[in-house]
């Protein structure tokens, strides 16, 4: 199966969209600078697919801010396991509840982490 994930520039604070990125075994990302691939710093940092969608159809990649039944959670992928920190609620991937709302990312909007992310709302 071929992992699918975007790329955060830890430099600029934005996906970077307009590049093309693979992975190798090892793990290392590489950038496409022509006809080859040059491996990254470690500014650039991948950020995997889910491979889920949330109520609206929105695909949800690790580190998604998600809202749904008065909660507030940022979804972890790990293990191919859905960790959804807060009150440390673990959903096994083919269990995950698709009436959540994806609200933002924990890279692109860090203030919607402040606070109780279990807030009623």
């Amino acid at each position: 199966m071929k992992a699918k994930f975007k790329v955060w520039n830890k430099r600029l604070k934005s996906f970077d969209t307009t590049n093309k990125f693979m992975i190798d075994m090892q793990g290392r990302l590489y950038v496409q600078d022509g006809s080859i691939f040059i491996i990254c710093g470690d500014w650039m940092e991948p950020v995997f697919s889910t491979t889920k969608e949330d109520k609206n159809g929105v695909e949800l990649f690790d580190g998604d801010i998600v809202k749904g039944f008065g909660v507030k959670r940022i979804v972890t992928l790990k293990l191919k396991k859905y960790c959804v920190y807060g009150e440390v609620s673990i959903f096994d991937v083919d269990q995950f509840h698709s009436d959540f709302k994806k609200i933002g990312t924990k890279l692109e909007n860090p203030e919607l982490m402040e606070g109780d992310l279990n807030i009623t709302g």
